[in-house]
């Protein structure tokens, strides 16, 4: 399989094991219900966690990303983003984090028309143009 050209990141569940974690401590039924679902054991969490993996050294290739993260999303624990981002970075990443203020979880798809989603999606279409000149 060739590698990644680039990657758009939309709110991610970008450290599985700290969002569990977040999850628990907050007795956030639905998120937990989700991880259980999706994650066969917690430690699989932890190995899967594209976060920890940069953070481990385990990848070889490193795309550009772009990363659209609102600052009210209740789902992710504060800062996961912030923390991804810095990791990336360290490792050699090309990395665009953008933050939409006060907007939650999902916010371009639960209001489309709305500004920030509308300055989201026109982030994306820019960044994908740049990876992809003509």
């Amino acid at each position: 399989m060739p590698p990644l050209a680039y990657v758009v990141l939309g709110w991610p569940v970008i450290d599985p094991l700290a969002r569990y974690r977040y999850a628990e401590a907050g007795n956030k039924t639905p998120y937990l219900e989700a991880h259980h679902a999706y994650w066969p054991a917690v430690a699989d969490m932890g190995e899967g966690s594209p976060h920890l993996i940069i953070e481990r050294g385990e990848t070889t290739n490193l795309p550009p990303v772009l990363l659209l993260q609102g600052t009210a999303d209740e789902a992710l624990p504060d800062g996961m983003a912030d923390r991804f981002a810095a990791a990336y970075a360290k490792a050699g990443g090309s990395i665009d984090l953008v933050k939409f203020p006060g907007e939650g979880h999902t916010f371009i798809t639960k209001q489309p028309g709305s500004p920030a989603a509308l300055d989201g999606i026109a982030r994306i279409k820019s960044f994908v143009r740049a990876q992809n000149p003509q």
